[in-house]
């Protein structure tokens, strides 16, 4: 396809259908991805969905598929996913079954995840509204903090901001911090550069030096009607050919 049958493709007039329903956005605009009907329902993002009717859907798949099913979900908001019919190809609702994770993202759910299995290390239960508790216990003083670092902080405890970004964070301020310090050295002082010492000449250089100067200069060459024509002149004469 040529670029001018490309940028006519693209750019074409056409009929865009909205959907008449504003909840088909939901989704519409999500992600999409695969999972495993379980007896327990769909494990996504450290949360538990299911209900009546996707067991059932369970029990209706051919065991030849695997029990693979089309998932859409939203990252930024845990309380439900939509499961495809791969029979009929329609859309399943089926809500998030913890009330502690269902108003969470998938950040924020994987940090208490990361809490509890903390716990588990300690042979401690920590269930995940007590590790919810206990996160939104932790953040609260670095929440009314008055610095955007200490704030930063909370953010990463509630698992609205990852490690990588903290540390994206740091470098970029590191890198602008070492900026000021340069614009900050006066021009001269970060310019000069210092410089040789050369050792002193010798004799025999000197020598060649003065010889040098005292041999008659080259001579003066005029070109005329495309002849060069050597000018007896001496140097500094001012003398006219």
């Amino acid at each position: 396809m040529s670029p001018l049958e490309r940028w006519r493709n693209y750019f074409s007039l056409e009929n865009t259908f909205i959907p008449i329903d504003t909840d088909e956005l939901d989704l519409i605009c999500c992600d999409t991805t695969t999972r495993t009907i379980g007896h327990i329902g769909i494990e996504l993002h450290n949360c538990v969905f299911n209900s009546h009717d996707l067991q059932l859907l369970r029990q209706s798949i051919p065991t030849v598929q695997g029990m693979k099913v089309q998932v859409n979900f939203n990252a930024e908001l845990l309380n439900c996913i939509w499961v495809k019919n791969p029979v009929t190809q329609e859309y399943l609702q089926v809500i998030n079954t913890d009330p502690a994770t269902n108003d969470l993202n998938s950040a924020q759910t994987a940090k208490l995840s990361e809490m509890r299995r903390q716990a588990s290390s300690t042979n401690a239960t920590l269930s995940s509204q007590e590790a919810r508790e206990r996160m939104i216990a932790l953040t609260a003083p670095f929440m009314r903090a008055k610095t955007q670092t200490e704030r930063r902080r909370a953010f990463k405890l509630l698992g609205i901001i990852a490690d990588g970004d903290l540390d994206q964070k740091a470098s970029s301020q590191k890198a602008k911090a070492a900026e000021m310090r340069r614009r900050s050295t006066p021009k001269l002082e970060r310019d000069t550069k210092p410089t040789a010492i050369l050792p002193p000449p010798t004799a025999a250089a000197r020598q060649h030096s003065a010889a040098l100067l005292e041999d008659e200069p080259p001579p003066i060459f005029a070109i005329v009607s495309r002849q060069v024509i050597p000018l007896d002149l001496p140097f500094g004469t001012g003398e006219q050919p």
